[in-house]
């Protein structure tokens, strides 16, 4: 979203069954269930010290940011 790919409306209702609005709003709830240090399973190894730290202190705040930000312009 941050690059503005547009995301393929008709697609995502077919494969998940929500509105794009929908599918969204949920991904943004869903982020923010995610506790900070439960945000690196399964990218721990792939990443840097440096990045990890931005990871947890960053990505989720950031995801829900482009995530509203997407909404708002739907």
């Amino acid at each position: 979203m941050k690059n503005e790919f547009p995301l393929n409306e008709p697609v995502f209702k077919a494969q998940t069954g929500f509105s794009l609005k929908q599918g969204l709003k949920l991904a943004i709830k869903k982020t923010k269930s995610i506790a900070k240090n439960k945000l690196l399973q399964g990218m721990g190894e792939l990443l840097d010290e440096k990045q990890k730290v931005w990871v947890k202190n960053n990505l989720q705040k950031d995801l829900i940011f482009y995530v509203n930000l997407y909404l708002r312009n739907l």
